[in-house]
């Protein structure tokens, strides 16, 4: 099934497929744009916000705060099956990243094996100050790339980090030259990867992958379940839209 227009654009440029993605947080969205990359002839996968916007302020809390448990859980669910389905993709995923990545939108691009930023990037897991955590594998995915104590003070403190602390902490491939976008970078960072082998490539990030330590999103799936059924976690979204400070009480 084709990805609906209005949320995703799928362009091909030479042999690597360009998501535009309207909306990162609608997963059926991204889904059905994977599925299109996937079954294509492109040998990598860019996935950008559309138009060169934001890369993804992460889910609507607007939205989540009228869902039942249950449907906050099976999203929880669906959205880190497909992030863990990106970070496996036999194309090479790469995140084009304009403006802000906040929340689930980092660990989108923390999903992806690359990332190149335009040079007014921003990344943030604000989820803490909301009385919750990542919840799509990011707590796995960032300590590997900048390691343990940059992790920890990122998803601690909710701090924001630009597009040179990026890179220089590691999390960033490349930056965009000025005047040139981060599609533009991605495409120009992948044509070695795309020339290559797609098996010797898949191969070669699974071993990767191996060499650290397995089970960590369960385990991270395991707390954010424990950490959504307290009452800070809604008093958290509760005062984000009633744009008034949080009272925490969970001990």
């Amino acid at each position: 099934m084709s990805p609906p227009l209005s949320l995703v654009e799928v362009e091909t440029r030479s042999a690597i497929a360009v998501l535009a993605l309207n909306r990162p947080d609608k997963l059926n969205a991204l889904e059905a744009a994977l599925d299109a990359a996937e079954g294509s002839d492109a040998r990598a996968v860019v996935i950008a916000g559309r138009g060169g916007r934001a890369f993804s302020a992460g889910a609507d809390l607007k939205e989540i705060g009228i869902f039942p448990p249950s449907a906050i859980e099976e999203r929880n669910r669906r959205a880190r099956t497909l992030f863990n389905r990106i970070a496996e993709s036999p194309k090479v995923p790469v995140a084009a990243i304009e403006g802000i990545a906040f929340g689930g939108g980092f660990e989108l691009a923390l999903a992806c094996t690359f990332r190149v930023a335009g040079r007014e990037a921003r990344f943030s897991f604000p989820e803490i100050g909301l009385g919750a955590m990542p919840t799509y594998g990011g707590t796995q995915r960032l300590p590997r790339l900048i390691g343990e104590n940059r992790a920890l003070e990122l998803i601690l403190t909710g701090a924001e980090a630009n597009a040179e602390t990026a890179l220089e902490m590691g999390l960033l491939n490349r930056l965009a030259r000025p005047g040139e976008s981060a599609v533009d970078t991605a495409c120009r960072f992948l044509e070695p990867v795309a020339a290559t082998s797609l098996a010797a490539q898949y191969c070669a990030r699974r071993s990767v992958t191996a060499a650290f330590q397995e089970g960590g999103v369960r385990i991270e799936a395991e707390n954010t379940e424990a950490v959504s059924m307290l009452a800070d976690a809604r008093e958290g979204i509760a005062a984000f839209l009633e744009k008034r400070p949080p009272v925490f009480v969970d001990r």
